[in-house]
């Protein structure tokens, strides 16, 4: 069986008949192909709908649902095998809602047959899940995508719309997410779920979990290579993972007052295959030595590390189209473009680097989710750590020259200032999608800064990701 897609589509509601509310199995006995269409609760889930349809002969399927009084938004999951029996789940739904379903089958001979619409209810949500709460009240922005963020308490991820409704979650068996992200081609989460007994700010187990609740991987930080992974973990388009992770080498300290072989935690990332074996490891030891840094024998100071223990704090390792990562390290305010076949850096952009900025104040003060913009301009969330005032910034950088300016630069509210974490990120070439997570506030803005739509959690998140609907087709 092969899924064609999730597509979101607009029609006009046809004729309908109302079926009674719970678990339903209506016979079509007066079709010539569809035979037994049973709608029932997914026991694990309120979100998702079991549907099971049974064929009077082989034939492909397709369902197609919508919400009570909204029948211009339509979706669509199609099966092209020929099959006389399926079963699979409606999803992206929200609570204590009803919906319709019809359903439609093509055999070989060309025939095309539809059912009489069916309806179905959803129930509550259960207790304990995210709260988000509309700080714009009085705004009517909306957007056609959906917002997702992983519970780092309590161990759920989370889609919700443009109101601010919890439209899919995915309970990660009591895990808190250090974080999270998407990958549109296989339309699955990866996560990194847990904490590393043996290591600080570490992850347990690396997951990937696809829209229907199916776990596809989950493997324990015991049975990989390098089983100290933190902060970042993406999908690549040949399917691999990359995941930032720990990197402890020993190095004589003696020049700063410290021994001959002094271990040092530093930072790097690996490529993994799905099966989570190592295919590649970069570290920036390689190009960075803590022999030359005159603080490396200091006392935690602003940290809850001292340096030795946690000298870069790598946050990001984003997959750029041209095959290279953009790689951040939050300690010494860098960002660098790692050449993916050679391993060579191209550029340091931050203070102390090699890209040059006319104003020095544009380099950021801490900062986490480095990415691209629609443009190639590479974007940071700037935590404003000494200012206390966190930014949106943007660079457009010439890798020949090292020549560097500024292409987007916002100072976002007081109240959204967070001192660590979160992520600003492109939703097109007009709005920005940002995540504070100290005050646990999710906002879109304009590139002129005015705030659009504001939401707030009731628990702390790592990053907030836009998913756009035509990703989910």
């Amino acid at each position: 069986m092969r899924i064609v897609g999730l597509l979101f589509i607009v029609g006009f509601l046809l004729s309908a008949c109302q079926s009674e509310e719970g678990d339903k199995q209506m016979g079509e006995s007066d079709n010539e192909l569809i035979d037994i269409v049973k709608i029932q609760d997914d026991p694990d889930n309120v979100l998702r709908i079991d549907v099971e349809v049974t064929m009077k002969e082989s034939a492909t399927l397709k369902l197609v649902y919508w919400k009570d009084g909204n029948e211009s938004v339509k979706r669509e999951l199609v099966f092209d095998d020929q099959k006389q029996s399926w079963a699979t789940k409606l999803i992206l739904l929200e609570e204590q809602t009803k919906y319709w379903l019809k359903v439609y089958a093509s055999n070989q001979n060309g025939m095309v047959e539809e059912s009489k619409p069916f309806q179905f209810i959803t129930k509550a949500l259960p207790d304990g899940l995210m709260k988000f709460t509309n700080l714009m009240p009085d705004y009517t922005y909306t957007f056609n995508g959906y917002i997702h963020v992983g519970d780092k308490q309590q161990g759920t991820l989370y889609l919700i719309n443009a109101e601010g409704k919890v439209v899919w979650y995915q309970p990660t068996d009591d895990l808190s997410v250090i974080c999270s992200g998407f990958d549109p081609k296989t339309k699955t989460f990866q996560a990194i779920l847990g904490f590393n007994p043996n290591e600080s700010f570490t992850g347990e187990y690396i997951y990937v979990v696809d829209l229907y609740g199916n776990v596809k991987l989950k493997k324990y930080y015991a049975h990989l290579d390098n089983p100290y992974f933190h902060h970042d973990i993406q999908m690549l388009d040949n399917g691999d993972l990359v995941v930032v992770n720990q990197i402890r080498q020993s190095f004589d300290l003696t020049r700063w007052g410290g021994s001959s072989n002094e271990m040092v935690t530093g930072d790097g990332f690996s490529i993994l295959d799905f099966s989570g074996n190592t295919k590649w490891t970069w570290s920036a030891f390689d190009f960075i030595s803590p022999e030359d840094d005159p603080d490396i024998m200091g006392d935690r100071g602003e940290f809850q590390y001292t340096p030795r223990e946690d000298w870069l704090h790598a946050n990001t390792a984003y997959p750029c189209p041209d095959g290279d990562f953009l790689v951040s390290f939050n300690r010494i305010r860098q960002v660098w473009k790692v050449d993916g076949r050679t391993g060579e850096v191209i550029y340091k952009l931050g203070r102390n680097g090699d890209v040059h900025l006319t104003n020095p104040e544009d380099f950021s003060d801490r900062q986490h989710a480095a990415s691209l913009t629609p443009d190639g301009d590479v974007m940071i969330y700037d935590n404003g750590y000494t200012n206390k005032r966190s930014r949106v910034m943007a660079y457009r950088i010439n890798e020949i020259t090292k020549q560097a300016e500024v292409t987007m630069r916002i100072v976002l509210p007081k109240e959204d200032f967070s001192v660590n974490q979160s992520s600003a990120y492109c939703m097109d070439n007009d709005r920005i999608l940002f995540g504070s997570v100290v005050p646990k506030t999710i906002g879109v803005i304009d590139k002129n800064g005015n705030l659009m739509w504001h939401y707030k959690t009731n628990r702390p998140f790592y990053r907030a990701l836009y998913i756009d609907f035509k990703l989910l087709k």
